[in-house]
């Protein structure tokens, strides 16, 4: 029966498949011809980090809505990722701000690129090109990603998020994405508060100031709610600088 050419071939398969993962289980570093372990082939291959390259395969889920869900850009863009105290540099990642998620995008080891959607609870921080976000665990934001603007006299942290509007009229799509929401939380001398337009933010500063904060807001016709990321920036660090010169120019 061993002389069959199936049962032949068949035996010959077993034997060459147990002498190619008998290097791999016993952690031998047994090295083919072309100078690659079979460690190394595996993780060349499948993996970089197991904690980076960690989540669920990404699949396009948005096919039926219109616009899209992502923050400031439609792509991938070069970034960090801080994942159990480690800083992974140079990921390429964007931010779903409908599912709160953070994707990053690979390539395989022979070519080709692939994506997958992070676990959002092992994610820390993270660096979207020139935008820092941070997970802040306080009341009411327990787990939730902040945008960090960090001037000489104040941090403000904005947690942004775009929610699915039913759409009237419109041959192609019956739901679309909001434009970005911004929720505004302002960190100074110890304490942490919500704002949510030009007025309440004043308010917490000390009285001597509210005056000069809220003209300069009117001189730009700054407006909380409508604020793109870079307009928070720009406005926050304009703040501190008239903090800090004690008057506008």
């Amino acid at each position: 029966m061993l002389d069959h050419p199936y049962v032949k071939a068949v035996v010959t398969a077993i034997i060459f498949l147990a002498l190619l993962i008998q290097p791999v289980c016993a952690q031998q570093q047994t090295v083919p011809a072309n100078g690659i372990s079979y460690v190394e082939l595996v993780e060349q291959s499948f993996g970089l980090d197991q904690d980076l390259i960690n989540g669920i395969q990404y699949f396009d889920r948005y096919m039926g809505y219109k616009g899209v869900p992502y923050f400031v850009s439609i792509g991938f863009m070069d970034g960090e990722l801080t994942i159990k105290e480690r800083v992974y540099q140079d990921v390429r990642i964007r931010y779903d701000l409908f599912s709160q998620s953070v994707e990053v995008e690979y390539d395989y080891f022979f070519g080709g690129a692939s994506w997958l959607v992070a676990v959002t609870d092992h994610i820390e921080a993270f660096k979207f090109g020139e935008y820092p976000f941070i997970k802040l665990d306080i009341e009411e934001s327990s787990g939730k990603f902040y945008q960090v603007i960090r001037t000489n006299q104040f941090t403000c942290y904005v947690h942004w998020e775009k929610k699915i509007l039913p759409i009237q009229n419109d041959q192609f799509f019956t739901e679309e994405f909001s434009a970005p929401k911004s929720t505004c939380l302002l960190e100074m001398n110890g304490e942490i508060n919500v704002f949510k337009n030009r007025k309440s933010f004043a308010e917490l500063f000390p009285e001597h100031q509210r005056k000069e904060i809220k003209r300069l807001y009117r001189k730009n016709q700054f407006r909380v709610k409508k604020a793109s990321p870079n307009e928070l920036v720009y406005h926050m660090n304009a703040v501190a600088n008239l903090i800090k010169n004690g008057t506008l120019p």
